[in-house]
């Protein structure tokens, strides 16, 4: 039986993305600033995610090209936005609103995969989109309804920055080693994180919550790197209906881990991503 890459490397990534989230949430409850805390984990996972390419793809360095240098510079503006946009917006929301927002990435990839990579965008996959989005919603809301909070908004314009995020990085993962992209993204990326706590924090830096970044910086740079392996061998559209898995997830580490209890809700909406999950991997997207 051949293993398939795509759905091992998107899993991967979306276990060290719940619980970058999950650690993230921890540390701002602790009483972390934002902006510090932003920086903080895109300076350490990166230093993280360079020593690994120093040690294993050091003769990839080499792929990067001047012709790529405006393009991975949008990518690092793009990013730090997205990501300033996804900290502020936990830091005023709640967990749950977040779980399920920051998913809108499963409607904002497609289509713009659609409008600039010329991937196919059918009634078939609109009909997987909603059928994720109702799994997600029953994962993390229940029966219950979403509070509106400020925070809401950002995490959508967060949803939006990353999938354009991943839309100019997917056709540079062709001509360069992915991990190469990545690191080169968040070099741009923490640049810029510096000069704005420079210009618009009026404290210090100060090392936030050091066990929970530590715990951060790891799965940032982990989640980095099977990000970029998946967008290496799958279209964008796979990628982000596959890491809709993020709430099943979360619900099982909750069950075993935290000994919370799992709603007939939940675990409707769970059959439902698995189902939509299996009908993705069958298809041709």
């Amino acid at each position: 039986m051949k293993i398939d890459k795509r759905l091992i490397y998107v899993s991967l990534f979306s276990i060290f993305w719940t619980l970058e989230v999950f650690f993230t949430k921890l540390a701002l409850n602790k009483g972390a600033d934002s902006l510090t805390l932003s920086l903080q984990n895109m300076v350490f996972g990166g230093i993280i995610l360079l020593s690994y390419i120093l040690i294993f793809k050091r003769n990839r360095i080499k792929d990067l090209r001047k012709k790529y240098s405006l393009r991975i510079f949008l990518m690092g503006v793009l990013l730090t936005t997205g990501y300033l946009l996804s900290i502020y917006g936990l830091n005023l929301s709640t967990s749950v609103n977040y779980g399920f927002l920051i998913k809108a990435t499963v409607v904002f990839t497609p289509l713009l995969g659609f409008l600039f990579l010329k991937e196919n965008f059918n009634k078939k996959k609109l009909f997987l989109l909603l059928t994720f989005l109702l799994g997600a919603y029953l994962m993390t809301i229940g029966i219950n309804k979403i509070v509106p909070r400020i925070g809401d908004i950002l995490i959508i314009g967060a949803a939006f920055f990353f999938s354009l995020t991943l839309i100019i990085q997917k056709p540079l993962t062709n001509n360069i080693d992915p991990n190469i992209v990545s690191i080169s993204r968040i070099i741009v990326s923490s640049f810029l994180l510096i000069l704005m706590f420079l210009f618009f924090s009026s404290s210090k830096f100060k090392i936030q919550t050091p066990i929970y970044g530590i715990l951060i910086a790891f799965s940032f740079a982990i989640n980095e790197v099977f990000l970029s392996k998946s967008l290496s061998v799958s279209t964008v559209s796979y990628f982000s209906m596959i890491s809709m898995s993020v709430p099943v997830i979360v619900s099982v580490l909750g069950l075993i881990f935290l000994g919370e209890t799992v709603s007939i809700f939940q675990v409707i909406g769970g059959i439902i991503i698995i189902v939509s999950g299996i009908l993705v991997q069958k298809s041709k997207i």
